[in-house]
């Protein structure tokens, strides 16, 4: 049995493009995805625009009489455990993320304002 050529692309049951062969049909999906990545890069300048408002406090209670300072407010996982090994490689310090806050080991709040404000971050406290 040979190939049916009349078939230009099989598509999976929810429509969408499992393969083809046809140059065309590619160039066209390509096109589409290219659009998207477009479409997606202005809706995320948009949302950068906004200024993320951090929290900072210190904190003794229940460390051993260590200090500590922490940093709250942040939108996501991915972004505190990002800022928290920036902050940590800029100030040579221990720290850690729990539960969307980045701990961090002594008092640093000064340096650490003027740090995140350079970065771009708003912050309080």
């Amino acid at each position: 049995m040979g190939k049916n050529k009349n078939k230009k692309r099989i598509k999976s049951e929810d429509g969408g493009l499992v393969y083809s062969t046809n140059k065309d049909v590619m160039n066209n999906l390509l096109e589409g995805l290219s659009d998207l990545l477009n479409e997606e890069e202005k809706t995320s300048d948009k949302n950068s625009g906004k200024k993320i408002i951090l929290k900072l406090r210190i904190e003794k209670k229940g460390r051993s009489g260590k200090t500590v300072t922490i940093i709250s407010g942040l939108e996501n996982e991915f972004t505190a455990e990002e800022l928290a090994k920036n902050v940590k490689n800029k100030f040579g310090i221990g720290g850690s993320v729990k539960d969307g806050e980045i701990i961090l080991q002594g008092d640093i709040r000064e340096k650490l304002r003027t740090y995140l404000q350079n970065e771009g971050y708003g912050v309080r406290g």
